[in-house]
């Protein structure tokens, strides 16, 4: 039975591909982003928003796409879904905390003085093609929804038309809900 479990897991992760394969990690290999938590330990950072919400100190990183780290919604949603953060939370972190574009992304800096740092990945239109490196930070929510920011902007984004086809990439930034 256990030879059987253990070929049905290898199985399943073969067909899975590189679903089952995404982790963290270090973004030490790109030129000019900002990723390091404000205590080297801190996976998860409290801002001091009103929900309680605590932010991941850093991006989680595809492997899949090894130049910048996107993940397609779909991938995102059946490898995050409990953890991405929804359209409220965007909001929230919008309306309570000071944004500074640092040159290469977005830092938010929360009612208590500890800050997240968002780099600008850009995002892989539907052509796989890499877009607004360094110029755009994009962050998907649980409804498909994006959260991007530009060096003069601040705006949340409907994706449906992207969601639907499955044909944009962009960063993934998880939370941790009190």
């Amino acid at each position: 039975m256990k030879k059987l479990t253990l070929s049905m897991m290898c199985l399943l992760a073969l067909a899975c591909g590189s679903l089952l394969c995404c982790t963290e990690k270090e973004n030490n290999n790109v030129p000019n982003v900002p990723n390091v938590p404000d205590e080297p330990d801190e996976e998860y950072v409290d801002l001091g928003l009103t929900s309680g919400t605590k932010w991941k100190a850093t991006n989680e990183w595809n492997p899949d796409d090894s130049t910048a780290g996107l993940f397609l919604y779909a991938d995102a949603l059946v490898l995050f879904n409990s953890v991405l953060p929804t359209e409220a939370q965007i909001q929230e972190l919008i309306d309570e905390c000071e944004w500074e574009w640092n040159g290469s992304g977005a830092t938010a800096t929360g009612p208590n003085g500890k800050h997240i740092d968002l780099p600008a990945m850009g995002y892989r239109n539907y052509l796989g093609e890499l877009n607004n490196v360094g110029v755009t930070c994009n962050y998907w929510t649980v409804e498909g929804v994006a959260l991007s920011y530009f060096s003069d902007a601040l705006e949340i984004s409907p994706m449906v038309n992207h969601v639907a086809s499955g044909q944009i990439a962009l960063s993934v930034r998880l939370v941790q809900n009190e």
